[in-house]
């Protein structure tokens, strides 16, 4: 029970004719702030990474009918992707789960449903959250030419890649696959590194696309055109200036 300072006032046409204060009144919080038995709501997660290791942890509130923090709550979590532990309380109607996501080479949806009893009556209740793809599985793009000449240029290459893999780990294993290729070619033998590099498992992610991916034309941007544009503007007309001038052939020795 709280006593308030009670303050009317009168307004007639938006001003205010009359004050008048009371003493004080009494007032007292309703006995019931939520329906039923109370709140249970997971505090939205953010940042969940699906690595496989990396654990987050996911919050319930957990409040009874008159808004108080429930105690001895008896829930059992469950998650349709990854794997939760029990529900530990964290204080102040918080309740704590800890979560292992599953590896994840996109985004991937899970649901946690908690079950149990609050008081005497049953609960059940489910909550959807997201799973993000770790770092190393992001999405890459490339155009060739890089840029474009609006009224001269008319197509484009655009490439885009998701592989995934921890790039250390990667670079590692093409530098051991090169060293094995380079020994091969030493001994006069074919240069093996794309095959060996599509039958290594970590290389899974641009299996069967090696040939595309080596294929130098991918990588030459302007190159081609500006040869040719030198070629036209600079070396052609230099023949044709030139084009009188005898045959002479001669020798250079360095």
């Amino acid at each position: 029970m709280r006593s308030l300072p009670l303050i009317v006032q009168l307004v007639a046409f938006g001003v205010v004719t009359e004050v008048l204060a009371a003493p004080s009144v009494a007032w007292a919080q309703p006995a019931a702030v939520f329906e039923g038995t109370g709140l249970a709501d997971l505090v939205s997660p953010t940042g969940i990474v699906g690595d496989g290791v990396t654990t987050a942890d996911l919050y319930v509130l957990a409040l009874g009918a008159s808004g108080a923090p429930l105690t001895g709550l008896a829930l059992k979590p469950s998650v349709t992707t990854g794997a939760v532990s029990a529900m530990t309380d964290a204080g102040g109607g918080l309740w704590k789960i800890t979560y292992t996501p599953p590896k994840a080479d996109a985004r991937v949806s899970a649901t946690l449903t908690l079950k149990g009893k609050i008081g005497k009556d049953t609960f059940q209740k489910s909550f959807d959250f997201t799973v993000s793809a770790p770092r190393g599985h992001q999405l890459a793009a490339a155009a060739n030419p890089p840029k474009m000449i609006l009224g001269s240029d008319r197509t484009a290459n655009l490439s885009f890649n998701l592989a995934g893999g921890d790039r250390q780990n990667l670079h590692e294993k093409i530098r051991v696959h090169s060293h094995a290729a380079a020994d091969r070619v030493k001994l006069g033998e074919p240069n093996d590194l794309p095959r060996r590099l599509e039958e290594d498992p970590a290389f899974a992610g641009i299996c069967g696309r090696m040939a595309s991916l080596l294929d130098p034309r991918q990588y030459a941007g302007l190159a081609p055109r500006q040869a040719r544009d030198f070629l036209a503007r600079h070396v052609a007309p230099a023949l044709d200036r030139h084009r009188d001038v005898p045959d002479q052939r001669g020798e250079v020795k360095v």
